[in-house]
């Protein structure tokens, strides 16, 4: 694989079918990556589900509407990862106006006394909600350089199952979905969003 070949990234099941489109005018997208949470180099992508976002930690800059809905600016906040060599911990940033973002996890989950070192992404999102197609546009331009951050939010598709999986099973608490039965796996199965307890409870009492 050369530089230039679009970059593998596996499918997710919780993900509705994507669309990609490319158009002649768009002269800085040129690939189209079967993702829509993380979202990587010059792509673009379409999504029939206007409630789909991407994963990545960012701020948003500018809103607007336009004739055709809503058009959304947004810059990549990057992430805090362990200074530890060969340490995989990565945290959020949290956005602050006007001040250097903080991390969401104060200290690293195994190396507890290391520092945590921030790297920063320039990359810029522009999501496009267009009413009438009831679809979301996804454009991101650039390369992300630094691993993923945990999820916070979980995708759409993944939301609803969620939400079955509630009504169906309504005795269940937030520990059991979290820890799943002999015949219901783990929620977090569903979506790495829900791998966290009070992540779970929230959407559970909603």
């Amino acid at each position: 694989m050369t530089n230039n070949d679009p970059q593998e990234i596996p499918n997710n099941p919780s993900m509705p079918p994507i669309e990609g489109v490319l158009h002649d005018h768009d002269e800085n997208v040129d690939e189209v990556v079967d993702t829509y949470e993380f979202p990587d180099g010059n792509v673009k992508l379409v999504c029939h589900d206007v409630r789909q976002r991407t994963a990545w930690a960012t701020e948003t800059y500018k809103s607007r509407s336009t004739k055709f809905g809503t058009r959304i600016h947004k810059k990549c906040l990057g992430v805090f990862v362990c200074s530890e060599e060969d340490c995989g911990f990565v945290t959020r940033p949290q956005y602050c106006r006007n001040a250097r973002p903080v991390p969401t996890s104060a200290k690293c989950s195994v190396h507890h006394h290391a520092e945590l070192q921030y790297l920063p992404c320039n990359v810029k999102i522009v999501l496009d909600i267009i009413d009438e197609k009831k679809c979301v546009e996804i454009k991101n331009h650039g390369k992300h350089n630094h691993p993923r951050p945990p999820k916070i939010r979980p995708s759409p598709l993944a939301m609803d199952k969620f939400e079955t999986i509630v009504k169906t099973a309504q005795e269940a608490t937030p520990l059991t979905l979290s820890v799943g039965t002999d015949t219901r796996p783990p929620v977090g199965t569903i979506d790495s969003a829900f791998r966290n307890l009070d992540r779970v409870r929230r959407h559970t009492h909603k």
